[in-house]
């Protein structure tokens, strides 16, 4: 039996509204703006989905349209999800000393977030290249456009807003704080007077918050803000994400005199990680463009046991002390499961050994100004570390004291890569106006986000139909053999990076082959990896 709806324009359709909302869901975003002109039914039933996320882009008509919408009462209360992207079009090569033209709309426009009073979702993307415009010893005589003082401003703006604080005075105070900027001392700024059509102290219920290519440095003027401390202190904040970036130094190898970075990893706990925070985050996701861990140093055990944390990601995170992988296995204990439910490791190895200027600290780390030290001292002598952990020490440890684990995964996630999401999004209305270089600037940088996404299917191999979609939202990681199970060597007079990692080799002409630094230990891997997942196999089917 066939029902024939007819409808003419203008007209209802003798649906449910529950029934139409759930067919706007499925349409692409260009359908459900469509769908709002047709009829007042349509249009109640699809704004809501068109305008569930935002994108402020800092080039184009996006702020444009970003403000039209926050001056509507109706729709901007729609807005669930903003991203804030710096850059500026691909037009622009950032860090190849061009001209570059301040983005002034867009950071005349970011005010106009405290508006969207139901966001839920923050995404803020930066350049990945950092660091500061300076005329010294470490001087990169190449122009840093996205520089500290230009990254504090946007963050304690943002800041302000999610947390009701901002006003037009203390816009000016932090614009005050980086006049001295050789890119934002050409910014004109054009606020409003404290938008009084806005109830005063209203505080945004942030629940997840991402940063890519958040600085590698304790910006003070950051820290000391008392709306960048509120912002990590809301009680709805039960995800955070971060991307770290580092520092960009020429030659590559002598980023290790880049001092900011040790202390920004020691501080971590203290100053992103804090008590409050930690007691309630449910999904952490910390990555960085370059190793850590082990150098530059971070104790991740100083933030405690994280009662409710669900799902961990940690990208580029070296292991070499039991203390690390005893801390991962208590989190989540006050959680619904008595444990961590997912993790994830991206390019985590394990460091089996360590040319390194000493001496080491008592427990075997580094201790940066020697290092520094060292380096600049040509000659200067180092001596060599080996580090005991082996994968199947940390696997079976692991089955037997992560009882609430659900998922894991390791392998290689897609850091500077976007291609299969962009290619996924190639025929998308809704991307249509974007070029290639706009859709791959959109994606790329979100290892931190992607990480739970369908691993991405390997170029070479035809075997496999991919659905058109399948990488829409993210790639994940890619768990082929070499990619699991990771080893690393560390040498500070390798360049033009000190870590030699033997994955990009064995990824290369062994995919699905193992290496340790023992032949005996890649079958031992092997063993506690089957075992480790066959039990997460078994808690599932029980």
């Amino acid at each position: 039996m066939t029902l024939e709806v007819k409808v003419t324009p203008g007209s209802d359709i003798p649906l449910p509204l529950e029934i139409i909302s759930l067919i706007c869901f499925y349409a692409s975003k260009l359908d459900q703006l469509r769908l709002r002109l047709a009829s007042r039914q349509l249009c109640q039933a699809a704004t809501p989905h068109a305008l569930k996320s935002l994108y402020l882009r800092a080039y184009g008509r996006s702020s444009e349209n970003f403000k039209n919408i926050a001056r509507s009462t109706t729709l901007r209360t729609f807005v669930k999800e903003v991203s804030i992207d710096t850059w500026i079009g691909p037009v622009y090569e950032h860090h190849a000393n061009g001209s570059y033209d301040v983005p002034q709309d867009f950071l005349n426009t970011l005010p106009y977030l405290q508006y969207y009073q139901n966001i839920t979702r923050s995404h803020m993307r930066f350049s990945e290249y950092c660091g500061y415009n300076r005329f010294d010893d470490r001087a990169t005589w190449t122009d840093i456009e996205a520089s500290w003082p230009f990254r504090y401003k946007i963050l304690d703006t943002v800041s302000h807003c999610i947390t009701g604080m901002w006003t037009k005075a203390k816009q000016i105070q932090i614009d005050q704080k980086v006049k001295g900027d050789r890119v934002l001392k050409h910014l004109v700024p054009d606020y409003n007077d404290d938008f009084p059509d806005l109830p005063t102290g209203h505080v945004m219920k942030i629940k997840e918050f991402t940063v890519s290519n958040l600085a590698d440095y304790n910006d003070p003027n950051l820290l000391q803000s008392k709306a960048w401390g509120q912002l990590l202190h809301l009680p709805t904040l039960v995800g955070l994400k971060l991307l770290v970036t580092k520092e960009h130094y020429s030659p590559e190898y002598r980023h290790v005199i880049c001092e900011e970075k040790y202390d920004f990893f020691q501080t971590l706990p203290s100053t992103y990680l804090t008590p409050s925070l930690a007691s309630k985050l449910q999904v952490l996701s910390l990555f960085y463009i370059d190793f850590w861990g082990w150098f530059p140093r971070i104790d991740l055990a100083q933030v405690g046991p994280m009662p409710q944390l669900r799902i961990l990601a940690l990208g580029h995170y070296v292991f070499t002390h039991k203390t690390q992988t005893d801390w991962i296995a208590s989190l989540g204990t006050g959680n619904r499961s008595g444990g961590l439910e997912e993790l994830y490791l991206d390019d985590c190895p394990i460091l089996y050994e360590a040319d390194q200027y000493g001496p080491l600290t008592a427990d075997g780390y580094p201790v940066p100004r020697t290092v520094i030290e060292g380096f600049q001292q040509h000659g200067h002598r180092s001596s060599t570390t080996t580090y005991g952990m082996r994968w199947h020490h940390v696997l079976t440890e692991w089955k037997r004291s992560m009882k609430g684990l659900k998922r894991f995964v390791m392998g290689h996630g897609n850091w500077q890569n976007a291609n299969l999401v962009t290619k996924a999004t190639k025929e998308r209305e809704e991307y249509a106006h974007l070029s290639y270089d706009e859709r791959e600037r959109r994606f790329i940088y979100n290892s931190h986000r992607y990480f739970a996404c369908p691993e991405p299917q390997e170029s070479h191999i035809k075997t496999e139909v991919v659905p058109a979609d399948k990488y829409l939202h993210g790639a994940g990681l890619l768990q082929r053999r070499a990619a699991r199970m990771q080893y690393i060597y560390y040498s500070v007079g390798l360049c033009p990076s000190q870590w030699d990692h033997p994955y990009h080799l064995c990824s290369r002409f062994a995919k699905e082959e193992g290496w340790a630094p023992e032949d005996e230990t890649v079958a031992l891997d092997d063993a506690a990896y089957e075992l480790f997942m066959e039990a997460i196999r078994d808690r599932l089917e029980d």
